[in-house]
């Protein structure tokens, strides 16, 4: 086991047996070594070793606990791996790629769309995060194998789809939970009438967002295209991929998993409605309504699944398989 995680956990035990040892009555199930094991071997992913000690050293105590964190519970190695495939099963392609999202993520932080903090990328999904804790079934900390340039491997993130908020905690799980606990024991986080609270900054003390450095030199081009005309759409064939540009409009249609929004698109004087995996527009709002845009589309057809019950009375005709937005 990591020895120092072995002592930050002691640590950590003890503040809760003498403070709020409620925390400790709901636990996970024991896990060993070999479902350590088991777990990386199917997510492709070594677990930090103060990682596979919070598991391994909790289960001698009965299992790690659920709730000894505010706002958040902890996830058992079960649930993190099948949270992590669920992330990696929704990921859409290119969704963490620099180059092709970088110019929209620098124009999100400037138009104050999104709350950034430390080198994170601006997806939702990977298969190179590894949840561990969970609030409200939405938001979650993971460990990030993916950071963005100037982050580290195995940092700590947690990502806030609905809030629009990446934040960077930590540059290790073993720096993040000494940072905890040590918030708990210099009263910083307190127990409340539903359990570990965190106690608000001083206004004072709260920084304004800063650009990350990873983007501050990526800028949104501008972006010319020859028109497309009518009969070149209605031309191209379900398994090809066409690129278009012109003015995004008003979200048509929202459903658990697509929306669809009306399209003006340059040489086409009817308004297209098209369809979008909520998860590849990281969130309804980030569908930037009345920017001019440049979007990548397919031919809807049938095969497009769970897409039929938002768009048989919506005449959709096409799929957007990625959008940048350009001026």
């Amino acid at each position: 086991m990591d020895e120092q995680a072995v002592g930050l956990w002691q640590r950590m035990l003890d503040w809760l047996s003498l403070n709020y040892p409620e925390g400790l009555e709901y636990r996970h199930e024991p896990v060993d070594q070999a479902q350590i094991a088991a777990a990386e071997a199917t997510i492709g992913l070594e677990l930090p070793s103060a990682f596979a000690t919070t598991y391994l050293l909790n289960s001698h105590h009965g299992g790690i606990p659920i709730c000894c964190y505010p706002e958040y519970q902890w996830l058992s190695l079960a649930e993190c791996v099948e949270s992590w495939q669920w992330s990696r099963d929704n990921a859409t392609p290119r969704e963490n790629d620099l180059s092709e999202n970088g110019p929209v993520w620098h124009q999100w932080v400037l138009d104050e769309s999104v709350w950034v903090e430390g080198p994170i990328k601006l997806g939702i999904n990977s298969e190179l995060r590894i949840p561990f804790m969970s609030s409200d079934g939405g938001i979650y900390l993971y460990l990030d194998f993916d950071p963005a340039p100037g982050g580290v491997t195995g940092q700590v993130i947690s990502i806030d789809p609905e809030g629009c908020t990446w934040r960077v905690l930590a540059p290790s799980f073993e720096q993040w939970l000494e940072n905890f606990i040590i918030q708990l024991e210099q009263g910083h986080i307190q127990v409340g009438e539903y359990g570990l609270e965190q106690l608000e900054q001083e206004q004072a003390n709260k920084q304004p967002m800063l650009m990350p450095e990873y983007l501050r030199d990526i800028r949104i081009e501008a972006y010319q295209a020859s028109p497309i005309n009518s009969a070149a759409l209605q031309a191209l064939a379900f398994d090809q991929e066409i690129a278009v540009t012109g003015r995004m409009c008003s979200i048509m249609g929202i459903g658990s998993e697509i929306i669809i929004f009306d399209f003006d698109i340059d040489g086409i004087e009817q308004r297209q409605k098209i369809g979008a995996y909520a998860a590849q527009t990281y969130g309804f709002g980030m569908i930037q309504c009345g920017n001019y845009a440049h979007l990548r589309l397919v031919r809807y057809n049938q095969q497009i699944p769970d897409v039929e019950d938002y768009t048989k009375d919506s005449a959709v005709q096409w799929f957007a398989v990625s959008y940048t937005l350009t001026h």
